[in-house]
C-alpha cells in the first residue's frame, strides 16, 4: 500500500510531538526544578532560501535529442522555505528535524523535427523533511562550528504539472 500525505504528515506531527514529550518528561522527573543539563533545550526557527541555477555545481542547462526532436532545460531562479526544530541533548550534541517546502521553476526549450521552437515554462513542487545529528564544537567565545549528519525525505504531493497556470495530469 502506498503511502498518502495524510500518513506522511501524521508522522511528521508523531515525531515532532515526541521532540516535546521528551522534554516534558525531563521536567516531570525533576522535580526541584533544578537545571541538570543548562544545554538541554528545543529551539525552532524558519529559513527562507534562493536557489541559483549555477553549471558550477552540475544545475546548468540540460539538452537532449530524442527522435529528432531537440529539447534543452533551463532551471530559473527558485526558492525553499521551511521551519526546524532543534533538541540539544549536551553542548556537542543535538538532533534536528523540520519541514521544507521546494518549488523549482523551469523553461524548456523544444525543437522539432520541422523546426518548430516551442517555449514551456513549468515548476515542480516538493516537500522534504531532514532528520540530522549534529555535532558542534566551540572554537572561540562567540564562533561555533558544526557537523550535521543524516537523512532527508522527499516528499512529491502530486503527479500534476502547472504550466502557466494551468494544471496537468503526467502520472
Amino acid at each position: 500500500m502506498k503511502p498518502t500525505i495524510f500518513h506522511r504528515i501524521l508522522s511528521i506531527t508523531l515525531l515532532s510531538g515526541w521532540f516535546c514529550f521528551a522534554n516534558a518528561q525531563d521536567q516531570q522527573n525533576n522535580p526541584q526544578g533544578q537545571d541538570l543539563n543548562p544545554y538541554k533545550s528545543i529551539t525552532g526557527g524558519l529559513s527562507i532560501r534562493p536557489i541559483f541555477p549555477s553549471k558550477t555545481f552540475g544545475n546548468g542547462s540540460i539538452p537532449f535529442d530524442t527522435a529528432g526532436v531537440n529539447f534543452t532545460i533551463n532551471p530559473k531562479i527558485s526558492y525553499s522555505a521551511g521551519a526546524v526544530i532543534r533538541r540539544s541533548f549536551t553542548k556537542l550534541l543535538s538532533m534536528e528535524a523540520g519541514l521544507n517546502y521546494t518549488r523549482r521553476v523551469y523553461s524548456m526549450k523544444v525543437v522539432d523535427t520541422n523546426n518548430l521552437t516551442t517555449f514551456i515554462d513549468y515548476r515542480t513542487i516538493s516537500f522534504n523533511f531532514p532528520v540530522q545529528g549534529i555535532v558542534s564544537v566551540q572554537l572561540s567565545k562567540q564562533v561555533f562550528s558544526s557537523l550535521g549528519f543524516g537523512l532527508v525525505f522527499d516528499i512529491y504531493p502530486s503527479d500534476i504539472l502547472v504550466k502557466q497556470g494551468v494544471f496537468y495530469n503526467v502520472g
